[in-house]
């Protein structure tokens, strides 16, 4: 970083910040602008408003970050007034932006996609490309289930007015798609899963990308093979995967991995989160083991 101002963004969740300390009235420094958040109950009548809740700034914070609110505050047209209507957000999106500048600590996980979304828009309107950014990031690591993939999917889909973000998460879904469906007969019965939703159109979307996944390991599904190594997250032990013991558990398996050492295991279900069902390639033979003994993981990819 070569910037004061780099040097600032870096401590975006960050558990403490000066410029948070800015937020509480009780700090000593003033705020000079509020903002009130007003949905219009009228349109032909600016009265007809309600106020869903007044967020208060200091000028000079928020024009150093956005060029927007320097235009409004410093810029030849600059607002006379101190108290500011926002419309067409909701006050939790404008509160999280503000934190964003103020460098709260920001709890990213426990806000829905569609507010992620309107933090975005507003990141858009104000011009804070970091915050698109960042709120990016917090998408395509957002934790997914074959439950939640259509829905999270299809909106994704219906916000094409943010082209990077919506398609850095479809290609998210995709992959886990591809991760969890290994098969194209897999693929198929998925996408036949789908008919008569109104998400047809995201589900052909996401099978396009599948197909131009050229992934380096389709059991594995990681650019980087991970043959031999450990399956150490249990979200990894997806159905389908083709697996081996970990022979290094010879307090489970036995010296060596015992019996178990030469053979290959397909995962044909999880129960929970500590077991796993697998068979054996050679018998066909199925059986429930732990999925951890003793802390530690007690299979290995058999991606060859």
């Amino acid at each position: 970083f070569t910037s004061t101002r780099d040097l600032i963004m870096v401590s975006l969740n960050s558990k403490y910040s000066e410029l948070s300390l800015l937020l509480d009235p009780s700090c000593g420094i003033l705020s000079d602008v509020t903002f009130k958040i007003v949905r219009s109950i009228n349109k032909e009548r600016a009265e007809d408003s309600e106020v869903l809740g007044e967020i208060k700034g200091h000028k000079v914070i928020l024009a150093a970050f956005s060029p927007v609110f320097k235009s409004m505050f410093f810029g030849p047209l600059k607002e006379a007034k101190d108290v500011i209507h926002v419309e067409q957000t909701t006050f939790e999106a404008f509160e999280k932006m503000i934190e964003y500048i103020y460098q709260s600590d920001i709890d990213w996980s426990a806000l829905s996609l569609l507010e992620l979304y309107d933090i975005i828009n507003l990141a858009e309107l104000f011009n804070l490309p970091k915050l698109t950014n960042e709120i990016k990031t917090q998408m395509e690591a957002m934790p997914l289930t074959m439950e939640s993939l259509m829905e999270v999917a299809h909106t994704a889909a219906q916000f094409t007015q943010f082209e990077e973000v919506s398609s850095a998460l479809l290609l998210t879904c995709s992959k886990f798609l591809q991760k969890t469906k290994r098969t194209p007969a897999d693929q198929l019965q998925f996408a036949l899963d789908q008919l008569d939703t109104g998400r047809e159109k995201t589900v052909l979307q996401l099978l396009t990308l599948v197909k131009s996944n050229l992934l380096a390991c389709t059991n594995c599904g990681e650019d980087e093979c991970l043959n031999g190594k450990l399956v150490d997250i249990n979200e990894k032990c997806t159905v389908g995967l083709k697996i081996k013991v970990n022979k290094n558990k010879s307090n489970y398996w036995g010296p060596n991995g015992g019996a178990f050492a030469t053979k290959c295991y397909t995962v044909i279900e999880v129960p929970n989160g500590n077991t796993v069902k697998i068979k054996e390639s050679e018998n066909g033979q199925s059986v429930v083991h732990n999925f951890m003994f003793h802390g530690g993981p007690l299979f290995c990819y058999d991606c060859c």
